[in-house]
């Protein structure tokens, strides 16, 4: 037998086992269709990586933490969990699990009428996919899609960020410490103080810029401080055309003077904002009126 028979057969016999190495473990012999859920019987998520978060749908509302959660992020992560397609199969041997991140990667629960858990991994070399694997299983496979994001976030993340949401339109009147009140009759914008002198007048851009500050009011964050024997900077009072209010209290937060902690009365959490945005409430009724 000359060589170069030899290296054919030694070539032929590599590819061989590599076909059936490859095959054995990318396996196109299976269910394409990982999850088949319907989302609306799903009432209770739980994330584990570093930690447990956990979500929890209370009267049609999902919570997280004891807080009403951003209820469009967590429509949007079943969404994309309620018919994961999958691409390949990578592996059955569990001692590749770790490899591929699903040994210790994103635990996810779904719990409603049954129960579906599985472990997403690290992400496919071109960032449009995931590895998964389904909890207490070996078998590891890679998406079609990408939707790991969708449900690595924190605590704060998930949470309702919205303080309130009152349109300028909506809005009759704001009250500054009890002592400036703008008014907002259509068309104009009337400023009026305590001070005998302050009479009501037409107020300026400024004034107007005030009434559209609570159209979608959002905290940066959810601080976990005492305010109880702090005075506020300035207060607020909001009185909607529809007779609704709303009743804010803005204070310092020391060591920081870009932000401020808010309140909102009959709500025990304590809010954050970036005192820029409210600027204009300090201003004094020379400022805000017309000259």
């Amino acid at each position: 037998m000359n060589n170069n028979l030899k290296l054919i057969i030694a070539l032929v016999v590599i590819a061989v086992i590599y076909f059936l190495t490859t095959r054995s473990s990318s396996s196109s012999d299976f269910d394409k269709n990982f999850t088949d859920l319907d989302t609306e019987k799903i009432t209770k998520i739980e994330i584990t990586k570093d930690s447990l978060i956990t979500l929890v749908k209370e009267n049609g509302t999902w919570m997280v933490d004891n807080y009403k959660a951003n209820q469009e992020l967590v429509s949007s992560a079943l969404e994309h969990v309620k018919n994961i397609k999958l691409a390949r199969k990578v592996s059955s041997n569990a001692e590749k699990h770790a490899k591929y991140e699903v040994d210790k990667g994103t635990k996810i629960v779904l719990s409603g009428d049954k129960d579906t858990a599985f472990i997403l991994g690290k992400t496919g070399a071109s960032y449009q996919n995931v590895f998964i694997r389904r909890d207490g299983e070996d078998d590891v496979f890679t998406t079609v899609k990408n939707f790991k994001s969708n449900f690595e976030k924190s605590v704060t993340d998930w949470k309702d960020k919205s303080i309130i949401s009152v349109s300028k339109d909506a809005i009759a009147s704001i009250a500054i410490n009890d002592a400036l009140f703008i008014t907002n009759l259509d068309s104009v914008v009337m400023v009026k103080g305590a001070g005998k002198s302050e009479v009501e007048k037409e107020g300026n851009s400024t004034a107007n810029s005030i009434l559209s500050k609570f159209t979608s009011l959002k905290t940066l964050a959810f601080p976990k401080v005492d305010l109880s024997n702090q005075t506020p900077v300035f207060t607020i009072k909001i009185n909607e055309r529809a007779g609704e209010t709303h009743e804010l209290a803005f204070y310092e937060k020391p060591g920081e003077e870009s932000r401020l902690f808010v309140t909102l009365k009959d709500n025990p959490t304590v809010f954050q904002v970036n005192a820029s945005t409210f600027g204009a409430f300090k201003k004094s009724y020379s400022e805000l009126i017309k000259k």
